[in-house]
């Protein structure tokens, strides 16, 4: 080939074809990275439920095997043969652990559900911020390798273009 400069122009249009093919694939892989940022996130919402459910199931069994064992120190008390102000002080405990009990579990209970709250909270804020900044940047990559891809083609194009001009009529 005929250099310019020291510079050889030409290429296989084969190969310049199959270099097209590999950056439109690489600008649609693009596409589906935004996705796949999308569909962790939603998995990451299952999965926060899924902590604060457990946590809440959790705070409630304890509770209930609280309120058992209260129970059955009552039910002892109750069948005991014992009168006098301690009787009433022992009545007025038991009245009190189980309020006491319930109390807790209230605050557990808003307390896990503050804490879902907030890890919703900061899945969503982080989702918007990294899709944003993510989809920003993958568009601008999709958009580069379609410049790429218009630009090997336009190249390969004029290659085959220019073979045409020569001819012998002779």
């Amino acid at each position: 080939m005929p250099s310019t400069n020291g510079a050889h122009i030409g290429g296989v249009l084969e190969d310049m074809n199959s270099v097209m093919t590999r950056l439109d694939e690489a600008g649609a892989a693009t596409a589906t990275h935004v996705g796949d940022v999308a569909a962790g996130v939603q998995t990451l919402q299952a999965e926060v439920n899924d902590v604060t459910m457990t946590l809440t199931n959790t705070f409630v069994q304890l509770a209930e095997n609280l309120r058992g064992q209260i129970a059955r120190a009552h039910d002892t008390l109750v069948a005991a043969d014992w009168s006098g102000q301690s009787r009433g002080a022992a009545d007025a405990a038991e009245a009190q652990l189980n309020g006491d009990v319930n109390t807790t579990l209230e605050a557990a209970n808003a307390g896990v559900e503050a804490l879902g709250t907030a890890l919703r909270n900061q899945v969503e804020g982080f989702y918007l911020e990294v899709t944003g900044q993510f989809t920003s940047v993958m568009t601008n990559i999709e958009g580069a390798y379609g410049d790429l891809s218009r630009g090997t083609r336009m190249f390969a194009d004029n290659l085959a273009q220019a073979d045409q001009t020569i001819s012998f009529g002779g």
